[in-house]
């Protein structure tokens, strides 16, 4: 018996942003309705909000629609932000799983020891409120991490559209490094 290899055809990748911005649009009434009533299911329409709206800024592509586009981009990571602050740590942790590697002291980076480490000090069934920021940096989820370099990404766009030095540019300053410079015309 012989096997033939076939050659398939290449696919695009599927684009889920405009997926994700329509539900989070349609999302939005609700959710405001929701916290206007104090209903009993606040916190589950809230968390399922912040689980589109997290979908949803991490299948953004990057583009450069300038400084409006930045600005509300930084406002619906900042707003997402707030809302993390509203749910508990353990519906949280349902909703974006900590990843199950286990790598992270080997290359140096965060895995889940670490993030487990650092959730060990806050009680599961309390708000995470005013630690949201913190939580969404040291958190081990590829979702998450997503968020993260977004609101990076967003700051250093708004940065350098303002003018000011961006983060990386203030962390040059701040350690002295030299880097590379590089010329248009080839000269010094």
């Amino acid at each position: 018996m012989t096997f033939k290899l076939i050659q398939g055809t290449k696919k695009d990748p599927i684009d889920y942003h405009p997926i994700y911005a329509r539900m989070f649009r349609e999302e939005l009434p609700l959710l405001q309705k929701s916290i206007h009533s104090n209903s009993e299911n606040t916190v589950n329409d809230v968390m399922r909000f912040i689980f589109i709206g997290v979908k949803m800024v991490g299948s953004m592509r990057p583009h450069h629609e300038g400084y409006h586009d930045y600005r509300n981009r930084f406002d619906t990571i900042s707003q997402l932000k707030q809302l993390i602050g509203m749910v508990p740590l353990k519906l949280f942790m349902t909703a974006f799983p900590v990843t199950k590697w286990f790598k992270g002291a080997k290359e140096m980076k965060k895995d889940y020891f670490y993030t487990m480490d650092y959730l060990a000090d806050m009680n599961p069934y309390d708000l995470i409120s005013d630690r949201a920021v913190e939580l969404t940096v040291e958190y081990c989820n590829e979702d998450i991490e997503r968020l993260v370099m977004q609101s990076i990404i967003v700051m250093n766009a708004i940065d350098r559209e303002e003018g000011n030095p961006t983060l990386y540019d203030s962390w040059v300053d701040q350690t002295g490094v030299d880097i590379a410079q590089w010329y248009e015309d080839g000269g010094q």
